[in-house]
């Protein structure tokens, strides 16, 4: 007499499969849609894969069953399939787990998700073509803290943001780029994705010069906020947007570029003392000094000045610097309309002055410290640290910018009008150096007020002499 074999199956609740993990395996798709009925946030139970068990001393199956590895909260709801964030499991969810609607789990934390790409936007300021790129990252938390972003093709004007929304130059050939994306929240959970993007490439007969990225790869910086000059002529260039140091040779020849400084510092004014440079940071209102060279940034700053916001040396707005023929450094606070002093190893020493709306602040070379009050249409004149003088500015205009004894007028240098021009600067070998076109192009102008070199831009064929000072 055979022995009949009752194998019994344990049912399962309805459910589906789940067709898709994250590679970091927090999310998952279940291939439910809207007609399920479930909604977001409705919870499911993770199921793993059946396991058949096996009857003691024989090779036949008595039984399957299947184990609770987790739970999940659905976070969208689409046409033909659903989006859950897990919510912990027991081991890892694999592909083709079961997923069984069940009771809400409790929520968070979770990490943010990177679903795709939502618009394109191309754009056409003045220094080249641009794609704004919006992306579509689900923070669940309310808790994303940053968008790292990195493409193999063209360049990334921000490679870090804080808001998921990209500008991109597209390389000028036709190709598909990779667009990697990590989103990471306060907690430190992240979600990494990697989106395709199509670059459609420009003719060869329709981009002109510097129109696509390629001319900017070539070119020493994207956009120069200051410049300074050191005792030999070379000059160091501060791109805020490719959030970088260059240094030019007298002859305008690249020498070095530094590496990248992060997106917790927001540097507005860069002067150069000796061998280091010294950097206003208005987001963490101090200044940084750094020694000059590739690796300046991720070195690390060698003296911080100010930056404590309870002390007596505390800056609210540092708008320009000066370092005295003692060493001193000098700087100059724009909202508190004053000058802080500090010794070169940090330390506060002293405040001075009481100023309207001071906007430059430089040393003379016989030692006297200038300072133009924008407001009041004057400069003030500081001779150690008691105020000697005040000159008051004619009334034909406010003065670009100050450097002892020249008053640099904006409409006093090249055949075009540089009421826009970012900075104006001048050498100890009386070269004043203009960033002009939004921050586009650097002008040098020799001491007779001539045209030396352009870097960037059109060019420039004249110019007119500056202005003296007035006695």
């Amino acid at each position: 007499m055979n022995t009949l074999l009752l194998l019994l199956f344990v049912q399962a609740p309805p459910s589906a499969e789940i067709t898709s993990v994250s590679p970091d395996g927090k999310v998952i798709e279940v291939n439910l849609g809207r007609d399920s009925g479930l909604k977001v946030g409705d919870g499911l139970n993770i199921f793993a894969a059946p396991e058949i068990v096996v009857l003691p001393g024989t090779k036949k199956a008595a039984f399957a069953t299947e184990r609770e590895i987790g739970s999940a909260t659905i976070v969208d709801v689409l046409e033909r399939h659903l989006i859950a964030q897990i919510s912990g499991a027991s081991e890892p969810v694999l592909k083709g787990c079961r997923a069984v609607p069940g009771k809400a789990v409790q929520r968070g934390p979770f990490p943010p998700y990177v679903r795709e790409v939502v618009k394109l936007t191309p754009t056409a300021p003045f220094w080249g073509r641009v794609v704004v790129i919006d992306l579509d990252v689900s923070d669940f938390d309310g808790d994303l803290a940053r968008v790292e972003c990195s493409v193999d093709g063209g360049l990334l004007l921000e490679n870090v943001t804080f808001k998921p929304q990209l500008r991109w130059m597209p390389p000028a050939q036709k190709k598909q780029v990779n667009l990697r994306v990590r989103a990471v929240d306060r907690q430190g959970l992240s979600h990494d994705r990697t989106l395709v993007l199509q670059s459609k490439g420009i003719p060869a007969s329709a981009k002109p010069a510097g129109f696509a990225v390629d001319a900017v790869f070539g070119s020493p910086f994207l956009h120069a906020l200051d410049l300074a000059a050191d005792v030999e002529g070379n000059l160091y260039v501060l791109d805020d947007e490719l959030r970088r140091v260059v240094k030019l040779t007298p002859a305008g020849e690249t020498a070095w570029v530094s590496d990248e400084y992060g997106h917790n510092l927001q540097f507005n004014r860069m002067i150069v003392n000796g061998s280091d440079a010294l950097l206003a940071d208005t987001l963490g209102r101090r200044v940084l000094r750094f020694a000059l060279g590739r690796s300046m940034f991720s070195n690390g700053p060698s003296v911080v000045y100010g930056g404590d916001r309870k002390a007596a040396g505390t800056l609210r707005k540092p708008i320009d610097l000066a370092v005295a023929p003692d060493g001193v450094l000098w700087v100059l606070d724009m909202l508190a309309g004053t000058i802080k002093t500090f010794s070169p190893d940090g330390s506060y020493v002293t405040t001075l002055g009481a100023f309207e709306q001071p906007i430059a602040l430089r040393f003379d070379r016989q030692g006297a410290a200038h300072v133009l009050d924008a407001r009041a249409r004057q400069i003030c004149t500081f001779e150690g640290t008691r105020l000697t003088a005040k000159t008051a500015v004619a009334e034909e205009g406010v003065p670009a910018d100050l450097e002892p004894p020249l008053l640099l007028f904006p409409d006093r240098l090249g055949s075009e009008s540089l009421n826009h021009a970012v900075a104006l600067r001048r050498d100890a070998f009386d070269r004043v150096y203009a960033i002009v076109e939004e921050g586009q192009a650097v002008v040098r102008f020799d001491a007779a007020g001539k045209p030396a070199y352009r870097l960037g831009g059109v060019d420039l064929s004249s110019a007119k002499r500056v202005r003296a000072l007035p006695e």
